[in-house]
């Protein structure tokens, strides 16, 4: 038998739940996942220097692939806004540091790499880390033809700060241009 609801209880219920519901929509819209995996997503870490707009562009390949079902995905383009802290360097290449402090938190820090759909035939991506201040690994060079996803993975054991370079080659010549898609980047404790 159900039982019956006054007005007052029934009002207080519906405001809860249109709460709930609101702040589920707001924290949904903010670029920041929960994955349930029990990692970190990168994306829900503010940055101590630099910043990645998250989920900024469609991330789509050269193939036409997209690469939505990761806990984030940036595309960072050579003059793009979605980053910063970049320079331009003589050898015509954009390089780009974020750092984050992580107190030793975390043992691996874990992300899927490949082209974004404007790279060029001759243009490159690579993606270094540093652990307080020390070059812990670098990926493969990401290229137009890259088809598979370059799983990256580096031991970030006992780090109190990484950081992540981006270095994308940008040449006064079309084919030079690269722009690289950086997703599902997580941190694992």
């Amino acid at each position: 038998m159900m039982k019956e609801m006054n007005r007052r209880t029934f009002l207080k219920a519906v405001g809860v739940a249109g709460a709930v519901s609101a702040m589920t929509a707001l924290v949904g819209c903010s670029g920041g996942v929960i994955v349930p995996d029990g990692s970190t997503s990168l994306a829900n870490l503010k940055p101590l220097n630099g910043y990645y707009d998250w989920n900024n562009t469609l991330p789509e390949d050269p193939f036409g692939n997209t690469y939505t079902t990761g806990a984030n995905a940036i595309v960072l383009e050579p003059c793009g806004g979605a980053w910063n802290n970049t320079t331009y360097d003589l050898g015509e290449t954009y390089r780009g540091k974020v750092e984050y402090s992580l107190d030793k938190k975390y043992t691996k820090l874990t992300m899927k790499l490949n082209p974004y759909k404007s790279t060029q035939s001759e243009g490159w991506a690579t993606v270094s880390v540093y652990a307080d201040k020390k070059l812990v690994k670098t990926s493969p060079a990401i290229r137009q033809k890259t088809k598979e996803p370059v799983e990256f993975e580096v031991d970030i054991t006992n780090a109190e700060y990484i950081e992540i370079e981006a270095v994308i080659s940008s040449n006064k010549y079309e084919e030079e241009h690269a722009s690289l898609i950086m997703w599902d980047a997580k941190l694992w404790k």
